[in-house]
């Protein structure tokens, strides 16, 4: 099937050259980081298979190659969100000894990111529940990056709480710092959700409360 059947020959030269240009396993990350960009510069806005292809500098037919639809496409960028926050928080821990200091590092990357992608990170948790693939590839990303938070919690608590105690304080310590990115990622980088409060002082309180609430259960 030809895509573009009023495209000149040399056009399709210069389409079939530039989709020959990529090894194996290449377009479909140049595709992703496409999508990528496309969701952060459109603020979450519908965006097309079709644009991100064009942005690639291939055919449609080359995209659908890769993703089936925009779905498969954006649940693919949903994977990669979770995956850069838990490369950025186990990066940004990496030579933390103290495990109280490391949770809060933690506890803070997760705002912060939400803040500096907020289209990226409201995609992320539109996409745990429909993703439209069978493997739960964003559920399997999302909970790899829930560890780093239970792993975090377990080392600053050193106590030894049963796995399910562990997991529901894990899981309370995420909704909290949810709730606060939420409204973070809403107001925008340069807004506040009360001009009384910056959004520094409201995060900070926030980590406060989760790592004391923690600290009453040991």
């Amino acid at each position: 099937m030809q895509w573009f059947p009023y495209m000149s020959s040399a056009s399709n030269k210069a389409t079939a050259v530039s989709e020959r240009s990529y090894h194996h396993g290449d377009l479909r990350r140049t595709l992703l980081e496409h999508g990528w960009d496309t969701v952060v510069e459109g603020g979450g806005k519908d965006i097309s298979l079709r644009e991100v292809a064009r942005r690639a500098g291939v055919s449609p037919g080359a995209a659908f190659h890769h993703f089936r639809n925009k779905d498969a496409l954006l649940a693919a960028v949903s994977v990669e969100g979770f995956a850069r926050l838990t490369q950025i928080r186990q990066k940004r821990t990496r030579s933390v000894s103290d495990p109280r200091e490391k949770l809060r590092i933690v506890l803070h990357a997760y705002v912060e990111f939400a803040i500096q992608y907020p289209a990226i990170f409201f995609l992320m948790f539109r996409y745990i529940t429909t993703a439209p693939d069978d493997s739960g590839e964003v559920r399997m990303a999302a909970l790899a990056s829930f560890d780093v938070v239970r792993s975090a919690i377990s080392d600053a608590t050193g106590d030894e709480r049963a796995e399910s105690t562990l997991t529901v304080d894990a899981w309370a310590a995420w909704a909290a710092m949810h709730g606060a990115a939420s409204l973070l990622a809403t107001a925008g980088p340069r807004a506040r959700v009360d001009p009384e409060i910056s959004t520094g002082r409201l995060l900070e309180r926030t980590v406060n409360m989760v790592l004391d609430g923690l600290a009453c259960t040991y």
